[in-house]
């Protein structure tokens, strides 16, 4: 019988498989399978952290946000690492949902390792917001 570590990578790779091969909802169901087993938590936020990605090309975009968010909370340094800050703020941001774009960015702005960037980026954000259609100009 393989360790539990050969098993997750063995389980991991055919997940990131069906990914490969563009059968996205074999590979959450793979994913699904990984999460009940015991996981360390940098496993358990490898495979949250990849399934989060396939909900989001899957255009689950409320469940993608939500398990970007919970990975946001549940691992502040490893998220931050990841710069999963800034990619929360972009998916956001394609779903034209700029006030939450800007929420998560100045959440992240303080420990950024270049806060100027991510103020620029807010500042585009409401600009954005300020051009949109139907918006009154101040």
């Amino acid at each position: 019988r393989p360790s539990a570590e050969k098993e997750f990578d063995y389980k991991f790779r055919i997940a990131k498989a069906f990914y490969y091969l563009n059968k996205f909802k074999q590979s959450i169901l793979e994913v699904e399978e990984i999460l009940k087993k015991t996981l360390s938590q940098e496993q358990n936020f490898s495979v949250r952290l990849f399934r989060a990605n396939v909900l989001l090309i899957k255009k689950d975009f409320a469940e993608a946000m939500e398990e970007f968010e919970k990975l946001l909370v549940e691992f502040p340094e490893r998220a931050q690492k990841e710069n999963l800050g800034l990619v929360v703020a972009v998916a956001y941001e394609d779903m034209n949902e700029f006030d939450k774009a800007i929420t998560t960015l100045e959440k992240i702005k303080s420990n950024a390792d270049d806060p100027n960037f991510i103020e620029i980026k807010i500042k585009r954000l409401k600009e954005r917001i300020a051009n949109q259609p139907g918006k009154k100009k101040k």
